[in-house]
């Protein structure tokens, strides 16, 4: 894309957003902009679905409500941007900084998320259910509310200092309790959980699918 084709998409995106005469929604729907600096930019609603941006970068940049839907982001660069309510299903996010963005109730379902770099982030509501955070850094970040459900969550210093709510802890344990494990000390340790593991309905279901496993071998 020419510089002169996206200042103009800018400018109109810009009048779109304050609702003026010939203002039209930024949609980059399907190009290819691996690379393209958009920092600091007001890009709240843009549509940036099915497109590469490999490497781009969004430093400091308000990508509220943006829809990132099946789109390359490799490498690329959101550090302290707005992605509050932002959409990012089934992104590859591979090696990508979200250090200390801004994104309550955003959805990165089923995205690739591995090696990405969330530290300091605040995720508080948002959603990572089928999310790979294989090696990801989470140090620091705000999880409290947030739906990590069927997600890779790294077991290293990587999530040392994140923050959860009670609920994900009973979940956690929960994953601890389905464990199978022949020393006799597991069994006490398992005993003393169970009372919080039953205070959560999805910690209750893992050891239900356990059970059903159980009589099924």
């Amino acid at each position: 894309m020419s510089q002169i084709n996206l200042c103009e998409i800018l400018h109109k995106h810009k009048l779109w957003l304050n609702s003026e005469k010939d203002g039209q929604r930024a949609v980059f729907k399907g190009m290819d902009l691996s690379g393209i600096n958009l920092k600091g930019e007001d890009l709240r609603d843009a549509d940036f679905r099915h497109t590469n941006l490999e490497a781009a970068v969004f430093t400091n940049t308000d990508l509220r409500a943006a829809r990132f839907d099946n789109s390359i982001l490799y490498r690329a660069t959101f550090h302290g941007a707005n992605l509050r309510e932002t959409r990012f299903i089934m992104c590859n996010l591979e090696r990508a900084d979200l250090s200390e963005v801004g994104a309550v109730g955003a959805n990165f379902n089923e995205s690739n998320m591995r090696d990405a770099c969330l530290y300091g982030g605040d995720f508080r509501s948002a959603s990572f259910r089928h999310v790979d955070l294989r090696g990801a850094d989470m140090r620091e970040t705000d999880f409290r509310g947030a739906d990590l459900s069927l997600s890779a969550w790294p077991l290293s210093k990587d999530s040392v200092g994140v923050v959860v709510d009670i609920q994900f802890i009973y979940q956690l344990l929960g994953h601890v309790a389905c464990l199978r494990c022949s020393d006799p000390e597991f069994d006490e340790i398992k005993a003393k959980i169970m009372p919080h593991v039953s205070k959560s309905r999805k910690a209750l279901e893992l050891l239900l699918e356990l059970q059903w496993w159980d009589k099924n071998e």
